[in-house]
């Protein structure tokens, strides 16, 4: 897949992928009360376009306004919650107005890729390449369990603050919904979007490792 992003990222924008250096997931804070289920239906969702197809899927209305409104749009009842990176959440001070925290978490991470123009480092002599390589190669393993560790962190945090998980009542519900909203987020963000030329083999990786068909 790796490889595969790099030839899109060259043809489409001139910039090779050398690697990631941030990962993160989402997930939804709500202020009003707890759920017997995975169901956000009739519920307020501030969700940003990368969240919406998640928060449409399992049945809220996704509202948008600026990121600075949010917090009193909570306070209101303008919303009955917001989608928000985990790592943003204390940021965003939304744990001293919200009450829970909804389950399943969106499954998106925030992945955020190394690009530099392909041009440039296609003429840089191979020993240059290799200093960055090696370097970026040895970060990219600890990215995840770095931001994993440091998320749980955070929801345990909010967790002893007060706030209720809530959303999905067993780990069956979890990942039935989980696997609709993934489906629902390959179609948005890739079936609809991806030039045709590197769609049957964006489909033929992503869809088996991630488990949809």
């Amino acid at each position: 897949m790796v490889a595969l992003m790099d030839e899109i990222h060259r043809k489409k924008l001139g910039v090779t992928l050398l690697g990631a250096l941030w990962s993160g997931d989402h997930h939804v804070i709500l202020v009003k009360k707890a759920l017997p289920k995975a169901d956000l239906s009739g519920l307020k969702i501030r969700a940003i376009p990368v969240q919406q197809p998640a928060v449409r899927t399992m049945g809220g209305t996704v509202t948008v306004i600026p990121p600075e409104e949010a917090y009193t749009a909570l306070q209101s009842g303008l919303l009955d919650g917001v989608a928000s990176p985990t790592a943003l959440v204390p940021d965003y001070r939304y744990d001293e107005i919200a009450k829970f925290i909804y389950y399943p978490l969106i499954p998106m991470s925030s992945w955020v890729p190394l690009l530099m123009r392909a041009d440039h480092w296609d003429g840089l002599p191979p020993d240059v390449k290799k200093l960055i390589l090696d370097n970026v190669l040895e970060m990219e393993p600890q990215v995840d369990s770095f931001f994993q560790k440091m998320e749980q962190g955070i929801i345990d945090n909010l967790v002893k603050k007060g706030l209720k998980k809530t959303g999905a009542a067993t780990e069956a519900e979890d990942k039935e919904v989980t696997k609709k909203v993934v489906r629902a987020q390959w179609k948005a963000f890739v079936e609809d979007r991806a030039d045709p030329a590197f769609l049957p083999r964006l489909n033929a990786i992503g869809k088996p490792a991630l488990g949809i068909d």
